[in-house]
């Protein structure tokens, strides 16, 4: 699942872009200064490039840098595929979208919106994104390799991960094992 949100305000406004599994609950962010269809799209290879296992379907929100489905069909490109679908179609994704004006349809993604803002911006005054990101990163480390989940019955994400890989291999392109702990881009 992912998920585009306005994170900081005033002049030094930030788009927080966030992929969370839905078995798991490993979480991936990235902060950006715009939300464009190229930046959509290179998220989506950062997540994948990121991401142990293979992703089968993608659930995104209806934005225009995601898909071109809610644009009117006058202003809509004809015979034009959309630069996350045609990231999707060479990693063999299938993508799918939330009903339109029903946030509860991304309702990992929300909830975990809600965690981040409640742990960085709204606990603590950033001037700048640069004062944001050491903080951003260190709760997602945080969250995806020591944070105990009531969900996964009080496993960490990467915990459950590795679980995961040891009982179905074939799910996994690379060794959860053998992954490096480190910062997002």
């Amino acid at each position: 699942m992912t998920k585009a949100r306005k994170i900081l305000g005033g002049k030094t406004k930030r788009y927080l872009l966030v992929g969370i599994d839905r078995v798991c609950k490993n979480a991936y962010v990235e902060l950006h200064k715009r939300m464009t269809q190229p930046i959509a799209r290179s998220f989506l290879e950062h997540l994948i490039k990121d991401s142990p296992f293979t992703i089968h379907p993608i659930l995104t929100e209806n934005g225009p840098q995601l898909t071109y489905a809610l644009l009117p069909e006058r202003l809509s490109p004809q015979h034009k595929i959309h630069l996350f679908d045609q990231t999707c179609a060479a990693h063999r994704i299938r993508h799918r979208l939330t009903k339109f004006r029903h946030p509860g349809t991304n309702g990992q993604v929300e909830g975990f919106n809600r965690k981040i803002k409640g742990h960085t911006p709204k606990r603590d005054h950033y001037a700048t994104a640069n004062q944001l990101t050491p903080h951003l990163m260190a709760f997602l480390l945080a969250y995806n390799f020591q944070r105990p989940l009531k969900a996964l019955k009080y496993q960490s994400p990467d915990d459950t991960v590795i679980q995961i890989s040891t009982q179905k291999p074939e799910l996994f392109h690379d060794n959860p094992l053998q992954e490096i702990v480190g910062l997002n881009n």
